[in-house]
């Protein structure tokens, strides 16, 4: 078993992406702790969404449009889901986004103002406030 407290990998299968759990102290139980964690690839939203009414998964990550059409009104958790203990959790993800021009290029290579100004277009283009 590999990992860090107080959980381990006890198995790790890439093909079906699921990985399995276990607590590192076998004790006796303790109510309302867990003992065991499978993760699931399930990268179908039907599936996911299913899988989630049913009770069969107690989380998602980065829910899509049908699990997000399904449960969610005007950006919060439908009444109905909220009675069932659903609840959202919003987090921004940090992200860099970095882009090449191929200065080589025929059309927008060089360093001319005439080959400057397409490039310099297609960075302003880009809406980096979304």
């Amino acid at each position: 078993m590999a990992g860090t407290w107080p959980f381990a990998i006890e198995r790790g299968d890439l093909p079906s992406g699921q990985v399995v759990l276990t607590h590192k102290q076998p004790q006796a139980p303790v109510p309302g702790q867990v003992s065991r964690v499978v993760i699931s690839r399930v990268p179908d939203e039907a599936t996911r969404l299913a899988l989630l009414e049913s009770g069969a998964v107690d989380y998602l990550d980065r829910p899509r449009s049908v699990v997000t059409q399904r449960m969610l009104s005007a950006g919060a958790v439908k009444p109905e889901f909220a009675r069932q203990g659903v609840r959202l959790h919003r987090q921004n993800e940090p992200a860099i986004i970095h882009y090449d021009i191929n200065q080589r290029d025929s059309v927008l290579g060089g360093m001319t103002a005439a080959r400057k100004a397409p490039r310099r277009a297609i960075l302003q283009s880009f809406d980096v406030a979304q």
